[in-house]
């Protein structure tokens, strides 16, 4: 591999946006009560229901590639995405104080 001069690469791993962990309760417990936070936090339709969830939980748009220390901080819900008027544009909104050498990832 030819690396060029003044660029940064960075090892991507995948991130599910809902994992299946959250949406397979091998009680089936607290499935419900899931969904309805899932909704109030991510303004999902209240029309969404578990079976809609969980049929497209494996679909490639519900994965998103990340560099690992973002990957962390992301399954850790200590970040999210808020989407701008543009399409496929958004603003990071960090639940946390941001870590240390994050300060400029603030949209993607």
């Amino acid at each position: 591999m030819h690396h060029h001069p003044g660029t940064r690469e960075a090892f991507l791993h995948p991130a599910c946006i809902l994992r299946r962990s959250v949406i397979h309760d091998p009680g089936g417990n607290r499935i419900a009560g899931t969904i309805d936070i899932i909704k109030h936090h991510t303004k999902l339709p209240s029309s969404i229901n578990t079976d809609d969830v969980a049929g497209t939980i494996d679909d490639p748009e519900s994965v998103t590639l990340l560099e690992v220390a973002l990957r962390t901080y992301f399954v850790s819900y200590a970040w999210c995405l808020h989407p701008t008027d543009v399409l496929h544009k958004y603003t990071v909104h960090w639940f946390r104080p941001v870590p240390f050498g994050l300060e400029n990832f603030i949209q993607v």
